[in-house]
């Protein structure tokens, strides 16, 4: 091989190498949203370049901001494209969103999915369909995760003229309200289970089987038994047990017309055995709180089943449902069941304010009709945590904890709401603040603090050897006990980060319930026991005694004088005729 002919044959070899490393290619598609009540698309753009820097790196645009959960979707999303494509981390991503109106900030999981399929996309040189909106949170092993908003983000898909809308298994009163859409306007819908089935779905228009609404019953978990006893929280099994009972008197309600309503009435049934199972095993919240859950999605599915939503009137009866509650005195013994159900009754007032009930669309009535029965639902637990409230112990001056609540509240802004929820509590917080429930405002501040705090963890790093250790804490407090059950039902599901976030609220409530116990004053009046009993009762019989002595003295002092008088009178007028006779 001559010198000249070496040099060729090498310049050939390192073009071959260039482009085989060449880095190109992009992507554009729709992502929904919710913006404010209602569904937005965010434009997203990924681009595959070398930037000669850190090749596999993942870059998004400075504006709009993205939050935490938005970025560890795309590290998910980006982590399971590059296994799943066979692609080397030679190339970098270059993700843009073009500003919504509205708002300069976009967080939340939900675009995992649609981020995915658009990566693999970029990464393959497959060509994705045009025609479908796609939402889902993914993990790094490729499942496509429940959201919210599905109602939302469904009509903002038709407004943009997609023919279909890929979404994470739905609950049944999704599934209804969306089948509703689905009558009305020309689109499709699907779910999906894996990243997978949508990547064969928008890159080779294969299909993705659903399945039946009889696939959708939930197995009785296999867990060991979670022993609650010393904790004090009992009686929050009474509670539990109310609220399946309550739940179950609403499924006797669905009227079974077809097969769709049967197989409805038939899942709802399923689920109070499992609620009742899991209650068995001792895990006494997750028991309430699936109960909870399910009355909401009944009621809704009753009213989409009848056709007859009158929010006007709903609205009326969650207020009559919460001004019914009769707050017991406060003690140094109940305070912590107290403020639980200040806490429900303040979260339902907050959903009865701001949900909006005129100038509706047909369907978006039976959304805001949803919404309105978590505000019902609270006021119940409500009241069922008053009937639990233990009557003894000292009365307590709730004004004691002003000072914790401001503090609690100021941690809880310093800390920073980045997540909706939190931010939403935040405010309700402060109204109780302003109304005098210092208790309610400490609970949600520490809400909004253990959140954001196990939120930015859980970004930052792996939390799986934390979670194990935390499930063996005991904890002090009543609230603080109840969390902890269902962190530790949430672990046995291997639902990890969900747990980490509830063990952090557990630990959260220990403390704050620690320091409302230091700050207790009583008051100068003792609670009625066998030994002291309660002397204004007997103040109120005396002053009851003296009223009625008193009209006595003025009745008989009355009756005395007439007798005296009256004999006076005929005795003169007995003489007055003696004489006249005479």
């Amino acid at each position: 091989m001559t010198m000249r002919t070496f040099f060729v044959f090498l310049i050939l070899i390192l073009t071959i190498i260039s482009v085989s490393y060449t880095c190109g290619g992009q992507v554009t598609h729709y992502i929904p949203a919710v913006v404010g009540n209602n569904g937005a698309m965010v434009n997203v753009t990924i681009a595959m370049i070398d930037t000669q820097m850190d090749r596999g790196g993942v870059y998004v645009s400075i504006y709009p901001n993205t939050g935490l959960m938005t970025q560890e979707s795309i590290i998910h999303a980006s982590d399971y494209a590059y296994e799943i494509s066979g692609e080397e981390r030679k190339c970098d991503l270059i993700i843009t969103f073009k500003p919504v109106q509205d708002t300069a900030f976009i967080d939340g999981p939900s675009a995992g999915t649609a981020l995915a399929v658009m990566m693999y996309s970029v990464m393959t040189n497959k060509t994705m369909r045009n025609d479908t909106v796609i939402t889902g949170t993914v993990d790094n092993n490729g499942n496509v995760g429940i959201v919210g908003g599905l109602y939302e983000k469904a009509k903002g898909a038709i407004l943009v003229g997609a023919d279909y809308f890929i979404t994470p298994p739905q609950s049944l009163y999704e599934h209804l309200i969306l089948k509703k859409l689905e009558k009305e306007h020309s689109i499709i819908v699907f779910e999906a289970s894996t990243v997978n089935d949508v990547i064969g779905f928008m890159t080779e228009n294969r299909s993705i089987e659903q399945n039946p609404l009889t696939s959708r019953k939930r197995e009785i978990p296999a867990l060991p038994e979670y022993d609650y006893q010393g904790q004090g929280i009992a009686n929050f099994r009474e509670v539990a047990g109310r609220m399946i009972t309550l739940e179950q008197s609403l499924i006797e309600t669905i009227q079974t017309r077809d097969n769709e309503s049967l197989q409805i009435y038939e899942y709802f049934s399923n689920e109070i055995q499992r609620q009742e199972g899991i209650l068995g095993q001792g895990y006494i919240f997750t028991a309430a709180n699936e109960a909870f859950l399910n009355y909401i999605d009944i009621s809704t599915i009753n009213t989409l089943l009848s056709g007859d939503v009158d929010l006007p009137r709903k609205k009326g009866e969650i207020g009559k449902c919460l001004t019914s509650i009769v707050r017991p005195n406060i003690t140094d013994t109940n305070f912590e069941w107290v403020v639980g159900s200040d806490l429900r009754q303040a979260w339902a007032y907050d959903r009865l304010q701001t949900t909006e009930v005129n100038d509706l669309l047909a369907d978006e009535k039976f959304v805001r009709y949803n919404e309105l029965v978590y505000a019902e639902a609270w006021c119940m637990v409500a009241k069922e945590t008053i009937k639990s409230t233990p009557d003894d112990g000292n009365v307590i001056n709730e004004s004691a904890w002003k000072q914790l609540a401001q503090d609690m509240l100021e941690n809880a802004e310093a800390t920073g709401t980045m997540l909706p929820e939190t931010a939403s509590r935040l405010i309700i917080a402060q109204d109780s603040y302003d109304k005098g429930r210092y208790g309610a405002a400490i609970y949600d501040s520490a809400y909004v603090i253990a959140m954001e705090n196990a939120d930015r963890d859980i970004s930052n790093r792996s939390v799986a050897i934390e979670v194990v250790q935390m499930i063996d804490e005991n904890r002090t407090s009543l609230w603080g006990g109840i969390y902890q059950s269902h962190a530790a039902f949430l672990y046995h599901m291997n639902e990890t980060n969900t747990a980490y976030k509830i063990f952090r609220l557990a630990q959260e409530l220990d403390r704050a319930t620690e320091n409302m116990t230091q700050e207790i004053k009583t008051v100068e009046i003792p609670t009625k026991t066998e030994d002291n009993f309660d002397n204004s009762y007997y103040y109120g019989i005396i002053v009851i005694i003296s009223i009625f002595l008193f009209i006595l003295f003025i009745i008989l002092y009355t009756l005395k004088g007439k007798i005296y008088g009256g004999h006076g009178n005929r005795h003169n007028k007995t003489n007055r005729t003696k004489k006249k006779k005479g």
